[in-house]
């Protein structure tokens, strides 16, 4: 909270002697800009990450005590979270989606889990939806932060705006490397 939403110079000084602001490749700004500003577009992802696992349990809880309940009941409940899901979801379309892009990357971090609880909450809607799943994704999804962690930090150079080149003119040569 306090390195990007309180602008009390924290960043700067825990991030000072590893990153400089001298221009260079990929980084007009220095180092410094980009490390700040990729580190804001998703820094309360963590968080939430962590409070919709621990609420997981209570979540699915919730789904099978109501879906227990008379037929009436539980659509009638799982329309009225629904509606007010939609409503939230169509505010954030017309709204924070629609800003310029660099307001846009400014508010990503407080409404960018709009659209993602709106797809889990209408993709696990009902019993035989939660019951299919793509392969694919369930495989990725195992190694999602590796994947991203390897894009960054191994392929991408100049603070990821250009890619790692280990035989030059033979691209795809490099991807397989």
């Amino acid at each position: 909270f306090l390195l990007w939403d309180v602008d009390s110079g924290l960043f700067r000084l825990t991030h000072f002697p590893f990153l400089g602001e001298t221009p260079k490749l990929g980084a007009n700004s220095g180092s410094m800009w980009e490390w700040y500003f990729r580190s804001t577009l998703d820094h309360w992802s963590t968080f939430l990450g962590m409070v919709f696992a621990l609420n997981f349990p209570i979540t699915s809880l919730f789904f099978r005590k109501l879906e227990a309940q008379p037929f009436a009941v539980h659509f009638m409940a799982k329309a009225a979270v629904g509606l007010a899901l939609f409503g939230i979801f169509f505010m954030w379309v017309t709204g924070p989606f629609l800003q310029e892009k660099l307001d846009y990357n400014m508010t990503n971090a407080y409404y960018g889990f709009v659209p993602l609880i709106t797809y889990i909450y209408f993709r696990n809607l009902t019993p035989g939806m939660r019951s299919y799943s793509l392969d694919l994704l369930h495989q990725i999804g195992k190694t999602t932060l590796e994947t991203y962690l390897m894009q960054h930090h191994i392929w991408l150079t100049s603070d990821a705006k250009s890619l790692l080149t280990l035989i030059p003119g033979w691209p795809k040569v490099n991807l397989l490397v």
